[in-house]
């Protein structure tokens, strides 16, 4: 087990780094100019197929929607291109997965694809416009710069957080754990001393899952001189900057302002200017759609299955679009009692939370089942469970090991909403062979005995290329069966996106396979060696077969991601602008793409460490 001593550190750092606490502050996006939309329906001259993979960053979290932001802007610059030259194009924005925040994320696409108010008539299957992925983008960008916390929300954070570390000695205390297990109540926990549950931070999450699938096309566009005046205004109209979610662009980082230039120091101001009006105004959207008082209430509102129909519930119950899942690394096991109380890393598996369609195209794709009857040795690993809901993607996937209490749950249950899932081993083992048909969460039979299924969430901390495999398995079938069929043309993109050395001994995911879910020195090496293999297991297996067979082009993004000693959404200056600013100039200077409207936003801190590096595109199995 991990460093039972240092429990309570480890807690309380976890808990600084990976809960991203909700509350509002803002950025922009450079306009393009109007167009008129087309109907993006029957045939296209060309499409531009993309599917994302991230690897999840707690309260840095910005910056993984500002990466999303702008590989939906690359695929609209494309497309604006291949306009210009009399070609109809279509956009396919229908394939996502991720785990930890990136399960929120991934929601945050669904939810803003499933908002009738910015794009009626669409659907997770639907192509869009270059028109429509501008708003997208906008859209992602309005999000990702209101996902700080404000004074008020900071408060009850930092109260919590002391307490779940002043909680985490306690528990971790090893006469406590004796008498309880002298008294018989020792169960598994996996983790000692973390005593948060996942609702409060639910509660932040569904809050801008709420802006994304309420927000409508006027906050997007309100005009920029209703933040700016005088000077800062003059400089921006400059640059024919007109609305709220505009920003100045630059060919390269080199040509930003200083940042003690006179002009640097205007643009600055502007800048946080611009983030702090979107922050209040998105707050005071959101707060306008709940009853007098409700608002405020959020915090100690169950946002459970039970019943009630309070706003923030019903967003989390909205269903996750076709294409669209969550992942975390767990064991199934037939009963609690098979629930060991240190795990091991070698009885984990990936389990991934998908609609029921999803998951039907994942497990009937040629590929995935040539994989199984093939004997690949991280194909099979994989665990699908059929959730009705959001709440039920991104509830269990973003609890992490030492940050919350362990969740232990029947698989059926409540807590975890699975009504069916597919796990190749059990298959096999009941049935002599693959038989690819769902089993019931609630009732198994094995081995002649009928049973509940339970699982234990490790936490949602896979790396982004572990996470990738179930994504491809589904975008390759929507190529096969969809998208091939409806142009003579289409391009794909495979985007991934985690920190940059992200494969180094102390990387978050890796200190949990070694110190967490290993009891010695040699179980640590050995798990490390397999999660290394896995990790590069896509890479050789489904990167290249995308590549080889769909030309696919792989957009390995990476980014250093902490600006401040704390995670940017909890630092009181609200230094998630600067994270959304430094993951789309990241994008931009790693993707590759030579496209003629291109360059980088306007950062107010152009000389810091973490400026993205203009480097070459990462390969797959660099970082």
């Amino acid at each position: 087990m991990y460093n039972r001593g240092k429990a309570m550190g480890f807690a309380f750092r976890c808990l600084m780094i990976l809960v991203p606490v909700f509350s509002l502050s803002g950025c922009k996006v450079k306009s393009e100019p109007a167009s008129t939309e087309l109907e993006a329906s029957g045939s296209y001259d060309v499409i531009l197929a993309q599917c994302l993979s991230p690897q999840g960053n707690g309260g840095n979290w910005a910056s993984l929607l500002g990466w999303v932001s702008e590989e939906i802007n690359l695929r609209v610059s494309e497309a604006r291109l291949l306009t210009s030259q009399g070609k109809k194009v279509g956009i396919y924005l229908g394939c996502m997965t991720g785990g930890s925040s990136g399960s929120v994320s991934t929601a945050t696409l669904s939810a803003l694809l499933s908002n009738a108010r910015l794009f009626p008539g669409k659907n997770a299957h639907s192509l869009f416009t270059a028109d429509e992925g501008e708003r997208l983008v906008r859209a992602f960008r309005y999000v990702a710069l209101a996902s700080d916390l404000n004074f008020g929300e900071l408060a009850k954070f930092f109260g919590q957080a002391f307490r779940t570390a002043a909680l985490a000695y306690i528990e971790s205390n090893k006469y406590v754990r004796s008498f309880e297990s002298w008294r018989g109540q020792e169960s598994p926990r996996w983790w000692s001393g973390a005593a948060v549950d996942a609702n409060p931070i639910l509660t932040d999450f569904s809050t801008s899952l709420h802006l994304a699938t309420t927000m409508t096309r006027e906050i997007l566009e309100e005009p920029i001189e209703s933040v700016l005046k005088n000077a800062e205004l003059d400089r921006y109209k400059q640059d024919k900057l007109t609305k709220i979610t505009d920003f100045p662009t630059y060919v390269n980082i080199g040509q930003i302002p200083a940042e003690d230039s006179a002009d640097g120091k205007l643009l600055a101001s502007a800048f946080s200017k611009q983030a702090h009006a979107i922050g209040v105004q998105a707050d005071k959207f959101v707060a306008k759609q709940f009853a007098l008082g409700q608002y405020f209430k959020r915090h100690s509102t169950n946002l459970g299955p039970a019943e009630g129909d309070y706003p923030l519930k019903k967003t989390l119950e909205m269903p996750l679009l076709d294409g669209f899942c969550s992942i975390l690394m767990g064991r199934l096991a037939e009963g609690v009692q098979d629930l060991d109380v240190t795990p091991h890393y070698k009885t984990l598996n990936p389990v991934v939370f998908c609609n029921a369609k999803t998951i039907d195209t994942i497990i009937r794709s040629k590929l995935y089942r040539a994989h199984l009857e093939q004997g690949h040795p991280f194909a099979s690993r994989f665990i699908y469970a059929v959730v009705p809901n959001i709440r039920g993607a991104i509830k269990p996937s973003i609890r992490e090991p030492n940050m919350m209490k362990p969740l232990i749950s029947p698989f059926g249950s409540g807590e975890l909403e699975v009504s069916q899932f597919y796990f190749p081993a059990w298959d096999k083992a009941q049935n002599g062979s693959f038989t690819f048909q769902l089993m019931d969460a609630k009732s198994v039979t094995l081995r002649g005995r009928t049973f509940a299924p339970y699982l234990g969430v490790a936490g949602g901390f896979p790396d982004r290329r572990i996470t990738a495999w179930p994504a491809s398995y589904y975008f390759v079938e929507e190529l096969e069966n969809s998208l091939l069929k409806r142009a003579p043309e289409v391009r794909t993109s495979f985007g991934m996106y985690g920190r940059e050395n992200l494969k180094s001994s102390q990387a978050f995911h890796k200190v949990v396979v070694r110190d967490v879910f290993s009891e010695n020195p040699q179980e640590a090496a050995a798990s490390s060696a397999d999660w290394s293999q896995f990790i590069d297991s896509w890479c050789t297996t489904m990167g290249e077969k995308l590549m080889a067979d769909y030309k696919t082009k792989i957009e390995n993004i990476t980014v250093d991601w902490e600006v401040s000693k704390l995670p940017a959404a909890q630092t009181p200056g609200g230094l998630s602008k600067l994270l959304v600013v430094k993951s789309i100039n990241a994008t931009r200077s790693q993707a590759g793409q030579n496209l003629p409207d291109r360059g980088v936003l306007f950062d107010p801190s152009p000389s810091s460490p973490h400026v993205p590096k203009l480097i070459s595109p990462n390969t797959c199995r660099e970082n």
